[in-house]
């Protein structure tokens, strides 16, 4: 068994450097998505389903597929579309901070972490502790990440209060309130 420790542990250890590279450079998956899945409101469907069915009444199968092509892109464009909000900058700092730790936004504003005022000696990450009903934890935590080119945004849709630690260093936490 040791032999074949030996044998695998370059590759464990090329593998953990890739993961670190990677989270250093601030790619990550989760900060590569945005927490708010923008959707189509409950009128805008309707009025999608009404004009698809209106497409159902061109006379040849062509102006039906070019009819439902349209509105498929017309809709597309609307459901992709996050409603905009302000953004606040919270820096991911050594020693041991988000500055600043006291956050009020309104609903659909967000937060950018940016890890400029880290060292790049200490890895940190966003791990939400409290967030409101309804709201996925996973979507507000980010990977371990080191500065000071590393950065995580997230937009809040729901309000309420939300609580945040780094999860190597209890010390460092912050609290955002959302409201309407």
């Amino acid at each position: 068994m040791n032999s074949l420790l030996k044998k695998r542990l370059p590759g464990i250890l090329a593998a953990g450097l890739v993961t670190l590279a990677v989270g250093a450079a601030g790619v990550t998956p989760a900060a590569a998505s945005d927490a708010s899945a923008s959707a189509l409101t409950a009128k805008q469907k309707k009025a999608k389903a009404k004009a698809l069915k209106a497409c159902n009444k061109k006379r040849t199968a062509k102006q039906k597929a070019a009819c439902k092509k349209a509105v498929n892109k017309r809709f597309a464009k609307l459901a992709n579309q996050a409603p905009k909000g302000k953004t606040v900058t919270v820096n991911v700092s050594d020693p041991y901070a988000y500055i600043p730790n006291q956050v009020n936004l309104k609903v659909n504003d967000s937060i950018l972490w940016d890890w400029k005022m880290a060292t790049g000696r200490e890895p940190h990450d966003v791990t939400p502790v409290t967030v409101p009903a309804g709201v996925n934890r996973n979507d507000f935590k980010s990977s371990l990440l080191i500065g000071p080119n590393a950065t995580f945004k997230r937009q809040f849709t729901k309000p309420g209060a939300y609580s945040f630690v780094c999860s190597i260093h209890f010390q460092m936490t912050m609290n955002v309130n959302v409201s309407r």
